[in-house]
């Protein structure tokens, strides 16, 4: 793979090796493989992997000061669901 040779080369790995076409194969070599591949890509999708409304929810904090509303992001996770959940997932992509 040649992927940083040119655009074109960079384009052709981007169309070869997107989601869809990775799970299909695995799936072919390995239904259960496959299975479990697409159900932690949907978990890391759900969790913030890619924006989303559910990535952005468990990453945000909403604080009430009478009258006045705080938006606060959570940048680095120290404790709780997310860190959890991370490594529980590196465990099992790693099986």
């Amino acid at each position: 793979m040649n992927r940083n040779d040119s655009a074109a080369a960079k384009q052709a790995v981007r169309d070869e090796f997107t989601h869809n076409r990775i799970r299909k194969h695995i799936k072919a070599a390995a239904a259960t493989v496959g299975s479990q591949f697409e159900r932690l890509y949907e978990m890391l999708i759900d969790f913030g992997a890619h924006p989303n409304e559910r990535g952005f929810s468990i990453n945000s904090a909403i604080r009430r000061d009478g009258e006045n509303v705080h938006f606060a992001t959570i940048y680095l996770q120290a404790d709780g669901m997310p860190p959890d959940m991370g490594l529980k997932m590196v465990g099992q992509v790693g099986l």
